[in-house]
């Protein structure tokens, strides 16, 4: 059965910030069908927090526990920012096809031994200081869109930036962008 982990900061965010109807509302989301072109992430970062160049990855895994066999694709993201402000990461045309290949043969998997295929698919963002960093009270917030229409879907709603980035930096002073 494959496992779907949507994005990274949904575990590091806590519950308090994750928002339960739009969890809810991406328990029909499968990346096995879903068109990577209309797969997107929009995140709002405070002023003092940047995402650096190849800072955002999508990773796309299964492991076939019955005969050993192994699939894990990585992808660079796109980077788009917003006349607001905000950033959307995306998957390029060119990855698209490679995509739908690692989609196709998972799915081949699931299939044929669906209480043997393992999966994994998560959208990771790294995030970094820069000049003296965000607000003490700044927050954070990441929404997916996932189909056609466009329409993000909030996951993680204004959770504190400071935590986040201790935890993904090992401290609170770590890994400044530049």
């Amino acid at each position: 059965m494959l496992k779907r982990s949507l994005l990274t900061c949904l575990a590091l965010c806590g519950c308090a910030y994750v928002n339960p109807q739009g969890v809810a509302q991406m328990s029909a989301f499968s990346p096995l069908t879903t068109d990577p072109a209309e797969l997107r992430a929009v995140v709002s970062l405070p002023m003092g927090v940047e995402i650096p160049p190849n800072g955002a990855v999508l990773t796309f895994a299964a492991t076939r526990t019955d005969t050993g066999d192994v699939v894990e694709e990585m992808f660079d993201l796109m980077q788009l920012q917003t006349a607001q402000g905000d950033v959307i990461v995306q998957m390029a045309a060119d990855d698209a096809k490679a995509y739908r290949a690692v989609q196709r043969k998972i799915a081949q998997w699931e299939d044929a031994a669906p209480d043997e295929t393992r999966g994994s698919f998560s959208i990771s963002v790294a995030a970094c200081r820069v000049g003296d960093g965000p607000a003490e009270d700044a927050t954070f917030s990441v929404a997916l869109a996932t189909t056609e229409d466009g329409r993000f879907i909030p996951l993680v709603e204004d959770a504190p930036i400071k935590d986040a980035l201790a935890l993904a930096e090992g401290g609170p002073n770590q890994n400044k962008c530049g």
